[in-house]
């Protein structure tokens, strides 16, 4: 585990790396499993911040490079 203490959180492993090609651009998206210790979040690029259940996420209007993870995520693969 790493210990991210301004973020509040331990990082525990790689969920997911994916390569996602868009038109104009492609990119490595790596998608982290972390406990959530304290703080408050600071949202960088995104306006919101929501914790969901697994299989709620394909409910959600996802960037096209996402929905490969959120599949995963929901299998439990």
């Amino acid at each position: 585990m790493i210990w991210a203490p301004k973020r509040g959180a331990l990082m525990d492993f790689y969920a997911s790396i994916k390569k996602h090609h868009y038109e104009h651009i492609s990119i490595e998206l790596l998608a982290f499993c972390v406990k959530y210790i304290s703080g408050q979040f600071t949202l960088t690029d995104h306006d919101t911040i929501e914790w969901v259940a697994p299989e709620e996420l394909l409910n959600y209007d996802l960037a096209e490079a996402d929905i490969p993870i959120a599949h995963q995520l929901k299998s439990g693969t």
